[in-house]
């Protein structure tokens, strides 16, 4: 899932109402953009690196920053998209709103009116209380939005909100200010997780007559807390957003006899034609059952494992949970626990909820009704064929020459250009050969593609070797995580964790697909590089690299198989 970037441009469209400051100044000419008018945005990218002199004002794009106790400066952070203010220690930065010190804009007549905060939180350690960001009146009174807590979690007034925060990693921040109704919805999302809370009370003494900035103060803790890419704006009453029109397609499933086990594979698809779903949630109980699950695979859209127990599963869905005019699709493996000579039937009960602009909803179809035949055992058959190891029919000699692009296999060439070309996968060091078994195969820097015709018609008939495992590079299971943040990133079928260095990009290059499951924990050397070894890669991050395309790299396993092969003659 990637950050959804909060700052956009807005065109100035027309004049609207004067404006009567509360404290008998004179009437203020606003100028809004449609139904809006920005009073504070910045990237801060513009400013000059360095320590902000305490009360002296800086101009930003709208509105301005101010140091309201030492220490705060702008800086480039690794976790920032540039600059960003920093707040270290007793350091506070009060970011003044265009109207300062005068009241925020308002239109003149009854309709609704709110104010939207949007920025960028991060903080550098996971277990110290630290910063927060607040809301300013003009005579200093403050209104806290959200902190960083002390156990891992976001909080607010104290209280945990529930959602991890990785240290160094983006918190997304979205309040909405109802004015009229007097109450506040805030909406915060990680990398992996979300949280929504509505109907905050807003004190009497917050209103446009008297806030005038917003706050960001470290509160004398360790460490250094910045924020970037912020915005605020005053919103006239729009029109309500469509609700979300959400449907299960009709569920299907097969059992399969694996040596006189029952295997049930399911598949839910899920549609979204209208409106946005928020804060979407598949759940699976498996408490009145008798399967086990072995496996389970996104074959279409974004999604995640956000809890996993004994009685159920609990799947997140679309990216950062949102969910609008999308296909999702998921297939699941069950093991049956099942005993004696009887057709035996499993009642499969799933929910889905999810919240939209009518409010909250769930959804929960009718069970999903599950017939396993008698299971006869059997002998075990043939394994399924695999690559030759041992040897190679072709010749291939040290060091290994890199072949031009035009000799890949016109069977792999449509793969080898839609899935990442040159920075996947890398050059061609063979020729395509057949295999004793059948397969046709060609090895490239840092993978082996491999034509599999027992599967023509379907999706699989271009496989990737599985070279990490190869490479003997498995690793055996360890326990799951205890963190909600980290169990997301657990995978059952080989027992291990990817790293959270690695996350995104395994993600975002099709994951399963393209690098399979984890098969060891990641390490890390001497110089910072983490390494973790998938069951058809090697995944680098290079600390050196940071913040470029060369972040995350791809170990050459094509080369380092090809090698072991070969071999000494």
């Amino acid at each position: 899932m990637r950050p959804i970037p909060y700052l956009r441009p807005f065109m100035v469209l027309a004049m609207v109402a004067t404006i009567v400051s509360a404290f008998g100044l004179a009437p203020v000419q606003n100028t809004y953009a449609g139904s809006h008018k920005i009073v504070f945005t910045s990237d801060f990218n513009s400013l000059a690196t360095g320590v902000l002199a305490v009360g002296t004002p800086v101009e930003v794009a709208v509105g301005s920053v101010v140091a309201s106790a030492a220490t705060v400066e702008v800086a480039a952070t690794t976790e920032s998209r540039g600059k960003a203010i920093v707040v270290s220690g007793a350091g506070a930065a009060d970011l003044h709103f265009s109207t300062y010190p005068s009241t925020l804009p308002q239109v003149g007549n009854n309709r609704r009116y709110d104010l939207v905060v949007r920025a960028r939180l991060t903080a550098p350690v996971a277990t110290v209380a630290g910063s927060s960001l607040f809301l300013a009146t003009i005579d200093g009174a403050r209104y806290e939005i959200v902190s960083f807590g002390a156990d891992g979690t976001l909080a607010r007034e104290g209280v945990s909100l529930g959602l991890a925060y990785t240290p160094e990693s983006p918190v997304e921040v979205d309040v909405r200010l109802d004015f009229k109704n007097g109450r506040m919805a805030l909406n915060l999302s990680t990398a992996v997780d979300s949280v929504a809370l509505a109907r905050i009370a807003i004190p009497g003494n917050f209103s446009p007559d008297s806030i005038g900035a917003l706050v960001i103060a470290a509160g004398g803790a360790s460490g250094r807390y910045s924020i970037d890419d912020v915005e605020v704006r005053v919103e006239q009453e729009k029109k309500k957003a469509d609700p979300a029109r959400v449907e299960f397609e009709r569920p299907e499933y097969e059992v399969e006899n694996d040596h006189g086990t029952a295997i049930v594979s399911l598949v839910l698809r899920l549609n979204s034609s209208r409106g946005m779903a928020t804060n979407v949630f598949l759940t699976l109980n498996l408490d009145e059952t008798q399967l086990d699950m072995l496996d389970l695979s996104f074959l279409s859209g974004i999604g995640y494992i956000k809890e996993r127990g004994h009685n159920q599963i609990v799947i997140g869905i679309g990216e950062n949970n949102r969910f609008r005019q999308e296909h999702f699709q998921i297939k699941i493996k069950f093991k049956v626990q099942a005993h004696g000579n009887d057709e035996h039937r499993f009642d499969l009960r799933y929910r889905l909820n999810y919240n939209d602009s009518d409010g909250h909803h769930e959804m929960a179809p009718a069970p999903i009704i599950v017939i396993v035949p008698v299971i006869v055992s059997s002998a075990p058959t043939t394994p399924a064929t695999s690559v030759p190891t041992d040897t190679l029919p072709i010749s291939v000699t040290l060091p290994l020459q890199r072949l031009p692009i035009t000799h890949i296999d016109v069977r792999f060439r449509t793969n080898w250009d839609r899935d990442g070309g040159l920075r996947i996968y890398g050059l061609p060091l063979t020729e395509p050969f057949s295999t004793t078994n059948g397969i046709s195969v060609q090895y490239f820097e840092r993978a082996r593609f491999e034509y599999h015709p027992e599967n023509a018609g379907s999706p699989y008939v271009i496989l990737l070797g599985r070279l990490g495992v190869e490479l003997g590079q498995v690793q055996p299971p360890v326990a799951p995580p205890t963190s909600t943040l980290d169990l997301a990133w657990y995978f059952a079928p080989t027992g291990h964790t990817i790293t959270p260095r690695l996350r995104n990009y395994w993600r975002n290059q099709s994951g399963l697909a393209t690098f399979g499951y984890p098969i060891g924990e990641a390490s890390t050397d001497s110089t910072g590089t983490v390494v973790q070894y998938f069951e058809r890669a090697r995944l680098e991050y290079h600390p050196e690299y940071a913040n470029t395309e060369n972040e995350v790299l791809i170990g050459l396993l094509g080369a380092e198989r090809l090698e072991q092969l070969v071999g000494p003659r």
